[in-house]
């Protein structure tokens, strides 16, 4: 910040103008706090425009864009010489990009966070059949470096993937969340921008999670029979750009189309009575569902060997969302119209036709049985050292909130 403030104060003195200097201290406070960049923008627009006569207003722009690119050429330059400096121990990494999963954009500007932040042993930008085994040939090279850490950018589905592998050799996973829906960086508390997520990335501090693993495969954030199923299979080949345009319509066809499933859903051994056949029966091992727009689950939390089970049963769209919500939010004592939610360790979901499955947001295939058994804390994860987002999930009884603490 002091860097491009002087930047931008020495060209602005040479242009003859007294407000260009602020120009190059927006520029580093964007920097160093990417959510800054749009109100600080939108900030000297307006002050550009409120400026009265054309002569004056060229006259702050041109001083605004030069300070701004001498900002930018000076954080270009701080940049290139900060790792070459060596003045501190750089955490070593290995990188995995799914290339199939969320934003390219958001992917490469991760990586050069990263690069700034660590060392980088090295890059594999894999699409979705090659992702488990690039994993596990990371896994392997990082085993026998103690201190490195494996570093997955993608979506629920990739990151999931990245937490089994990397569970069954001890290996930490720190996440550049640059998916859709990212429901697994919003639990643990990973900042959306990829700049933020990388510094948390090498920074942050060690927990360990659980994972769920059933008969068709292991997920750490959510299973779905039933309208998650749907629409995963429905938006499996959409990628980049149009994600956000086509899912919320994608999203619409999977509830408008939903049936009941004739399920029958055990839990620790014991068939639960459903107030009708469900519509959708999830399995939720973190504090929330459905990405930027989703629900707040307060009870599940992915560290304490359970994992909840919400089944919505057939009714009026309204009545099953708001009675959902409402249940969730405020737990009452009695069933919301629409669905019900409860903790178990082990869950069994029977059915006499085949029902779809998706694990982590990705479509698996079908099945006519489903288990799923919690495993606590097998995997490791790189979360921020201090994060106090109220519905967090905390540690038991002490009241203390498991992501603060270093």
């Amino acid at each position: 910040m002091a860097c491009c403030w002087v930047a931008g104060r020495l060209w602005a003195t040479g242009v003859g103008d007294q407000y260009g200097g602020w120009a190059g201290l927006a520029y580093g406070l964007g920097r160093v706090s990417p959510a800054l960049r749009t109100p600080l923008a939108l900030a000297y627009v307006g002050g550009l425009l409120a400026d009265v006569g054309p002569a004056r207003r060229r006259r702050v722009l041109a001083a605004g864009l030069s300070s701004l690119a001498a900002g930018a050429a000076t954080a270009a330059g701080v940049e290139w010489l900060g790792p070459r400096a060596g003045r501190r121990r750089r955490v070593p990494v290995q990188l995995v990009v799914n290339r199939d999963s969320g934003s390219a954009r958001l992917a490469r500007r991760a990586r050069r966070a990263l690069e700034r932040e660590a060392e980088v042993l090295s890059e594999r930008r894999v699409c979705g059949p090659g992702l488990e085994s690039a994993l596990k040939e990371v896994v392997g090279e990082l085993r026998s470096r103690p201190g490195s850490r494996l570093v997955v950018a993608g979506g629920d589905g990739t990151v999931g993937k990245a937490l089994e592998v990397a569970s069954r050799a001890g290996v930490p996973v720190a996440i550049l969340p640059t998916g859709t829906g990212n429901d697994i960086g919003r639990a643990l508390g990973v900042p959306l921008y990829p700049e933020e997520a990388a510094a948390v990335a090498v920074r942050g501090t060690m927990r360990r999670v659980d994972l769920v693993q059933t008969n068709l495969g292991t997920f750490a954030h959510a299973a779905g029979a039933g309208i998650l199923a749907r629409f995963a299979g429905l938006v499996r080949d959409v990628s980049g750009w149009r994600r956000p345009m086509v899912y919320p319509a994608r999203a619409w066809r999977a509830w408008r189309e939903r049936a009941p499933l004739p399920l029958e859903v055990a839990t620790d051994g014991e068939v639960v009575a459903l107030p009708g056949p469900p519509v959708e029966v999830a399995l939720l091992n973190a504090p929330r569902i459905g990405g930027r727009i989703g629900l707040p689950l307060p009870a599940a939390r992915p560290d304490d060997g359970r994992m909840e089970v919400v089944a919505v049963h057939r009714g009026s769209a309204r009545n099953a969302v708001v009675g959902l919500a409402h249940y969730l939010r405020a737990r009452p004592a009695g069933p919301p119209v629409g669905g019900v939610a409860w903790p178990a360790r082990r869950v069994e979901l029977r059915s006499p036709v085949p029902f779809a499955v998706s694990l982590d947001g990705e479509p698996v295939g079908e099945t006519t049985e489903l288990s799923a058994l919690v495993l606590p804390g097998v995997a490791t994860v790189v979360v921020p050292r201090r994060w106090r987002r109220r519905g967090t999930w905390r540690q038991g009884g002490t009241g203390e909130s498991l992501l603060d603490g270093g």
